[in-house]
């Protein structure tokens, strides 16, 4: 029975610990890419990007658990592929980037958009000084297939795509740019 008591006790004095300070060498990056058209998908015999948020709010639930889990001032960056948001706000006649922006405002993230592959490689290799920021966990949230990571599947093309980050272009990332311990 002591020992039980003892070990509810020291659980409390686990979970109960404040949360350390962020480390400001580390930096948390998500990726979001983008959503399919409702003129494609409607079509689908199994249609399945029926809401425009399905990757932007997985990526707000994940900010949210990181700074619940290691605090508040975590250094957070979300990168957006903005092209498909563009275009599925048009089709949908609402500002959806006006909305990503306000993950970014309610929860004190960095948010950057890119357009293209080298612009997410480019933030990837130096958008923080790398000697310094590692990259601590790298999570994608976005269609994808066993090779790559395609940011406007079903966006231009129906059930293609024409922006992807592909297995061989990881080699364009550069060495050291994670921390030791890294998630990805």
């Amino acid at each position: 029975m002591r020992l039980a008591v003892f070990l509810f006790v020291a659980l409390l004095l686990v979970c109960a610990r404040p949360a350390r300070a962020a480390d400001p060498n580390r930096e948390y990056i998500i990726i979001a890419g983008g959503v399919s058209l409702n003129i494609w998908e409607k079509w689908k015999a199994q249609p399945h990007d029926g809401w425009w948020m399905n990757f932007i709010r997985a990526s707000r639930i994940r900010i949210q658990e990181f700074q619940e889990k290691l605090g508040p001032d975590l250094k957070i960056t979300m990168l957006v592929y903005r092209p498909s948001y563009i275009t599925r706000g048009r089709q949908d006649q609402e500002d959806h980037i006006s909305k990503i922006n306000s993950i970014r405002d309610a929860f004190g993230v960095r948010l950057i958009y890119f357009d293209s592959t080298s612009e997410l490689l480019n933030y990837l290799n130096n958008g923080q000084p790398r000697s310094q920021v590692k990259i601590a966990s790298l999570e994608y949230f976005g269609h994808s297939n066993k090779a790559c990571w395609m940011f406007d599947y079903s966006n231009m093309i129906d059930s293609a795509s024409k922006a992807w980050l592909h297995e061989n272009e990881l080699g364009k990332l550069k060495r050291g740019i994670f921390a030791k311990d890294a998630f990805v």
